[in-house]
């Protein structure tokens, strides 16, 4: 008896000697089949393994050093690099992790060709799981929280192409995912009102509606897909957060004539749909107080009508600084949104700088 393996079943299969014309038959296709790699050429090999699909358009798979230089100095701050092949299937190519990274340059490996490189910093460590990241697609699928956040040292990404080979590296700048919403200053002049010599007391200041998970790659959403804070300030909703004062504050002092200056700073991720419905309102900024004794509400829609800005909603790495005066009493919601003429107020945007540290109380 001759022994023939079957190579669909990965086990030998043992055939008489008393065969029919269709058991030789059956025996011919099977020894091709055993042999058909001795037919097929090493070319041919080499054109699949050349092939976009299986290199991300490179034949070479040997490794390069890439030289990533960023913009903004970091300091002892988690890294992840990842490379990924610019092609249909954008498969990972590449990834490096630094518990605790510091400067501006660091150098990674990569293969040649061209590559989608991203680079996110400051992500806490149970937030991304490398091992599960095959792919870009696989990267856009994570999400970073507001309830991790640290607004002194935010989550940051970087995103770029770069042809590597051709390339030796490449510079990249670090930006925020958050947006921050500043009020810089705020007083009440209540002189034509009846209630003229009262006082704005029990303040607070807070977000509603606030965008509290985002991606760490891919184009911008414009839509939320979690919201916290919807229609009003609630506690449980920040309850377990890093930082509690990320979307909440509160100015001890009345507010009256004279001008304060409070410097809260609250964050939420970006949310700059162009139209405001049930399922995705608009982000607002809200001022709660008393007058005589009297709760009292001003919701401000977050950059949405300042045709001065050039866009509308909340965008990440931005800084949407008010200066607030409070002309009458405001809406008995937080909910409804007051106009500029409502309330006096001075209206500005710029990008989110880099601020040296600072003590932060709640």
């Amino acid at each position: 008896m001759r022994r023939i393996k079957n190579i669909l079943k990965g086990r030998l299969t043992i055939l008489t000697r008393n065969l029919t014309i269709c058991d030789k038959m059956a025996v011919l296709a099977i020894t091709l089949l055993m042999h058909l790699p001795a037919f097929i050429s090493c070319n041919t090999l080499s054109q699949y393994m050349d092939s976009e699909e299986f290199s991300g358009g490179t034949g070479n798979t040997s490794t390069l050093p890439l030289k990533i230089t960023f913009n903004s100095l970091l300091h002892s701050a988690p890294l992840d690099i990842f490379t990924f092949n610019n092609d249909r299937l954008r498969k990972l190519d590449s990834y490096q992790h630094l518990d605790s990274f510091s400067g501006r340059e660091t150098t990674i490996s990569s293969r040649r060709g061209s590559r989608i490189v991203v680079a996110v910093a400051n992500l806490q460590e149970a937030e991304i799981d490398a091992g599960k990241i095959f792919s870009y697609d696989d990267l856009i699928n994570l999400r970073a929280s507001l309830s991790g956040e640290d607004p002194e040292e935010p989550v940051m990404t970087a995103e770029t192409v770069i042809d590597a080979g051709n390339e030796t590296g490449c510079r990249m700048t670090l930006s925020p995912l958050l947006a921050e919403i500043c009020v810089n200053s705020i007083s009440c002049d209540f002189h034509s009102r009846p209630y003229k010599d009262a006082r704005l007391e029990n303040i607070r200041i807070y977000l509603t509606n606030v965008c509290s998970r985002y991606p760490l790659a891919g184009d911008t959403t414009v839509t939320p897909e979690e919201l916290i804070n919807c229609g009003g300030c609630r506690k449980e909703d920040s309850a377990g957060f890093r930082f509690p004062g990320t979307v909440c504050s509160r100015i001890e002092e009345g507010v009256g004539m004279n001008v304060v200056f409070p410097d809260i700073r609250l964050y939420c991720y970006p949310s700059n749909s162009g139209e405001e419905s049930p399922g995705c309102p608009f982000t607002r900024l809200v001022i709660e107080g008393t007058i005589n004794g009297e709760t009292t509400y001003y919701p401000i829609n977050v950059n949405r009508d300042e045709p001065e800005s050039g866009h509308s909603g909340v965008f990440r790495n931005e800084s949407y600084i008010y200066d607030i005066t409070i002309t009458r009493k405001g809406v008995d919601n937080p909910d409804t949104p007051v106009s500029k003429a409502e309330i006096g107020m001075e209206f500005s945007i710029k990008p989110w700088i880099e601020r040296g540290y600072r003590t932060v109380t709640y």
